[in-house]
């Protein structure tokens, strides 16, 4: 009986410290697409200003962050959102630009790292976008532009550029 009670402790500590190593990996991995600057955001949900949320088709909503350059895409799907822009053709809005401030903050006590982006584009002006990324590698992102503009979004982080971003007109 005791030895299986000692194999069942020490089974449940190497268990711990596996589970507790994967999430270090996974926090790690994490640090290192927002480090590297290169990385989606898939969004599957927006929300307004008013919080009137809307779930969001893939692939066209997207944030794509690489080096200094980004793409800030949206499609509503045919639904028309008051005060939403849809000037791309996909019923939403397409903004390219320069990143002109990147800050990483430390992650706060839950673990949740934050970017704080300042960007740039050449019609629409700057932009903001505040991300908070959690270990499950989704992100939240709130979007601020210089005309009131401010949308939240949720979505899953991926490396590198996993949509294939539309033509259309872009601000």
């Amino acid at each position: 009986m005791r030895k299986l009670s000692f194999t069942i402790v020490v089974f449940l500590f190497a268990l711990s410290h596996t589970l507790l190593a994967g999430k270090d990996t996974k926090k790690e991995q994490l640090l290192k697409l927002i480090e590297d600057r290169s990385f989606t955001i898939e969004n599957f949900q927006m929300a307004d200003a008013q919080q009137n949320q809307i779930f969001l088709g893939a692939p066209h909503n997207a944030l794509f962050i690489s080096g200094d350059d980004f793409v800030f895409q949206t499609s509503f799907n045919g639904l028309e959102i008051a005060g939403m822009p849809q000037e791309n053709g996909l019923g939403g809005m397409t903004l390219v630009g320069k990143i002109l401030n990147y800050q990483i903050n430390n992650a706060d006590k839950k673990g949740i790292l934050n970017i704080n982006v300042l960007a740039s584009t050449q019609t629409y002006g700057h932009i903001t976008f505040n991300v908070s990324f959690y270990n499950d590698f989704t992100a939240r992102t709130i979007v601020r532009g210089f005309d009131g503009l401010k949308m939240f979004m949720l979505g899953n982080v991926k490396e590198g550029n996993t949509v294939g971003f539309e033509a259309g007109p872009s601000f």
